[in-house]
């Protein structure tokens, strides 16, 4: 998880943002927090030069600037500081440092252009632009991979790759870490709707800002240019040219706003070079360079490709899914069952819990392959799915073991729902080289009325204890 601020940072954060807010006050409070003093001096100086600097300090300048200023420079200063303490190998926090600050860069320039907020609000929003992506990439590292690859997708077609891929987006992301660290509306909502239609102007002065950076990262970073004119004409009414000369001195921009925090990047490319490198002339390398380059992509292609099948693996544990039936795995299925045996509080025939075992699975995968086994898991898995009525819900928790959970179903609907699926499976199709793999399975149950005070491992248990006595037989049995 993304770090938070120091708690006194952001408490003056929401101070300076809020109405009751007073000059006195909030120069006392900035005047404790030593790093978001320098910054406002700092500020200061860029803006009015070092003219009677030495007497100027940070409570006056606090009063100079007005608290909302104040609130956006806090803000500003709390996503570089979280960016830079994050718990990451020290490149990859450079580079998201960077595309932080070629965001709050932009935004800086939108804001002396159209005039529509203040310079320090708009370095607030441009710099938590990317703060989703950021937490996304703290909560799971792998995470990076499909975002980078996403370089080169734009506005909504972003979005619903990330939801995708990845079951979230970076405004999901974002809008976590806002909640989390209580950010003022008048920087969090900006933020949240820059990919939205166009009518608001400073989401609109968002989503420019965005796509300005966006040249400077994008894999198709002549693409990525050719968009950011169009979008900054549209919304911004910004013309071609204009929009070519504020992205080709953006990265002068980002080093000065680096200074400000005192954090400045190293030296940054300009535009030419950045459309250049990716534009090589391959006439010109040799044979043996090609195949050189060839076979390094080929390395990294196939390096990338098991990244994601690992994170893919990752996603479905971290849904609580088996990832060869897609029922509930072992530990969602007893979160589940244990809610609604709380649930249940006692009611006569709330709950009935079936376990079953695949008879001799190891036998088909010894004789046939585990191919056909895992197809005979698969059809369990689906046959389950087809029994399940209203709440009911079934898991893998074994190797050839399943479960159902079945609401509100007494010891007579549970035994006859569980000779069915013994039935069921008994019955079912498998295909083994063109024949029908035999499947049968021993299926027990037990009614929560049967157990007193029980929780989902006891439940659980004392069902297990009384299948491993019977399983094999292709029968059904009742614990009790």
């Amino acid at each position: 998880m993304l770090p938070s601020p120091p708690p006194q940072l952001l408490e003056t954060i929401r101070y300076a943002w809020s109405r009751d807010c007073s000059a006195k006050e909030l120069s006392r409070r900035v005047e404790g927090i030593e790093n978001l003093g320098a910054v406002l001096l700092r500020y200061m100086e860029s803006k009015h030069g070092s003219s009677g600097q030495k007497k100027r300090t940070a409570a006056r300048a606090t009063v100079l600037l007005g608290s909302k200023s104040v609130g956006s420079i806090a803000a500003w200063l709390a996503v570089a500081d979280a960016i830079n303490a994050a718990d990451l190998d020290s490149d990859a926090v450079s580079a998201l440092y960077e595309d932080s600050l070629r965001r709050c860069a932009a935004m800086m320039m939108l804001a002396r252009k159209t005039q529509a907020i203040t310079e320090v609000h708009a370095a607030a929003i441009g710099m938590s632009l990317e703060l989703g992506r950021v937490d996304l990439i703290c909560r799971d590292t792998h995470r990076v991979i499909w975002l980078n690859g996403l370089r080169s997708a734009h506005g909504e077609a972003r979005l619903q790759k990330e939801q995708e891929y990845l079951q979230a987006t970076h405004l999901e992301g974002f809008k976590a870490v806002s909640w989390r660290w209580g950010l003022p509306p008048e920087i969090s909502v900006p933020v949240l709707a820059h990919h939205g239609e166009p009518g608001n102007s400073i989401a609109d002065m968002a989503r420019c800002a965005d796509l300005m950076a966006e040249v400077y990262t994008s894999s198709e970073p002549a693409k990525a240019l050719s968009v950011a004119k169009v979008v900054l004409r549209e919304r911004l009414k910004i013309d071609a040219d204009a929009a070519q000369k504020m992205i080709a001195i953006l990265n002068k921009r980002v080093v000065e706003a680096g200074e400000l925090l005192g954090t400045p990047p190293p030296e940054q490319l300009d535009l030419q070079t950045v459309l250049s490198k990716h534009d090589e002339n391959f006439t010109e390398m040799s044979r043996e360079q090609l195949l050189k380059l060839l076979d390094g992509h080929r390395r990294e292609a196939k390096q990338t490709k098991e990244q994601v099948e690992a994170l893919k693996g990752r996603l479905i544990t971290m849904r609580g899914e088996d990832s060869l039936t897609g029922l509930l795995n072992r530990q969602r299925y007893l979160e589940r069952l244990q809610l609604e045996i709380d649930q249940a509080d006692g009611r006569p025939g709330a709950l009935s819990l079936l376990l079953l075992d695949v008879d001799m699975l190891d036998e088909q995968n010894e004789c046939n392959g585990m191919e056909t086994g895992d197809r005979i898991l698969q059809t369990v898995g689906q046959i389950i799915q087809l029994l399940c009525e209203d709440r009911d819900f079934g898991a893998r928790v074994g190797g050839d073991e399943f479960a159902m959970v079945l609401i509100n179903r007494s010891t007579p609907k549970a035994r006859l729902t569980a000779e069915r699926v013994r039935a069921a499976v008994e019955n079912a199709k498998v295909d083994h080289k063109g024949t029908r793999a035999r499947t049968s399975a021993t299926v027990v149950g037990i009614c929560i009325d049967d157990l007193e005070a029980p929780t989902a491992e006891s439940l659980h248990a004392k069902v297990m204890q009384e299948l491993e006595r019977i399983k094999g037989s292709n029968r059904t049995g009742w614990a009790v």
